[in-house]
């Protein structure tokens, strides 16, 4: 299967301001998937929930570009 674009992910992820702090959040990505750094846990868990709905979407993306290439 194809990689996941973790680029566009870290742009969208990285784009976030905190309302609090008006600080941005750092995407990192590890050998295990990735890793959010945020100013606060807050901050930080909005952005997990944020991460998972990304992912979801780009893996969707992939799967179906997988499945185009399949029946070409």
């Amino acid at each position: 299967m194809n990689e996941l674009d973790y680029n566009s992910i870290k742009r969208k992820i990285e784009s976030q301001k905190c309302t609090e702090h008006n600080e941005n959040p750092q995407f990192i990505k590890t050998s295990k998937g990735y890793e959010i750094k945020a100013c606060c846990e807050n901050f930080r868990s909005q952005l997990m929930k944020k991460a998972e709905k990304i992912i979801v979407d780009e893996t969707q993306k992939a799967i179906e570009k997988m499945m185009k290439n399949i029946f070409k």
